[in-house]
Formats: C-alpha cells, sequence, structure tokens
C-alpha cells in the first residue's frame, strides 16, 4: 500500500488494497487514558469494526488480535513511519 503524507500533521492518505480508492489516515487521533494514539481512518473496516471497538475499551488493539481497532491502513502508516525512522537513523 503507498503511504502518502498529506501535509497536514499527523494525516496521509493510503491507497486501498482492493480499489482505486485512498483513504485519509489521522494517526494522532483517538487518545487513549495511556495517551497513546489509535489513529482514525476514512475507510469502512474502521468505521464499522475498529471505530466500535474503539468505543468499548478505549484501548488499542492490533489487527492481528480478535476485536482490533486499527485498520490495515492505520497500520500501513505505522510501518512506513517506522521505516522511514530506520531509514534515517542508518545514516546517521
Amino acid at each position: 500500500m503507498k503511504v502518502e503524507f498529506t501535509g497536514d500533521k499527523g494525516c496521509y492518505f493510503v491507497d486501498s488494497t482492493d480499489s482505486t480508492t485512498r483513504h485519509k489516515v489521522d494517526i494522532l487521533a483517538l487518545r487513549g487514558k495511556d495517551m497513546r494514539c489509535n489513529g482514525q481512518c476514512s475507510c469502512r473496516d474502521f468505521e464499522t469494526r475498529c471505530s466500535p471497538e474503539w468505543a468499548k475499551s478505549g484501548t488499542i488493539v492490533e489487527r492481528d488480535e480478535p476485536n482490533y481497532t486499527r485498520c490495515k491502513h492505520i497500520t500501513a502508516v505505522i510501518y512506513a513511519i517506522g521505516n522511514r525512522y530506520a531509514d534515517h537513523m542508518s545514516i546517521q
């Protein structure tokens, strides 16, 4: 999935894997009690599955767990940020 920074703090566009749709991810949205951000996405999976689970628990649940609160687009942004950081650190 292609991840592209929108220019707004914490916001990215992520290409969908099954169509030509781009989803907007705000990685700084939905802060939990532990001050970690779950992130929010415009995709159907987030709206119908992840968001209701977040509303129940307010706790981040990763995508490989039941009742997950992060869709694949949020996970793609997290990986992209991590890869960019690792690349930056490797040239220091």
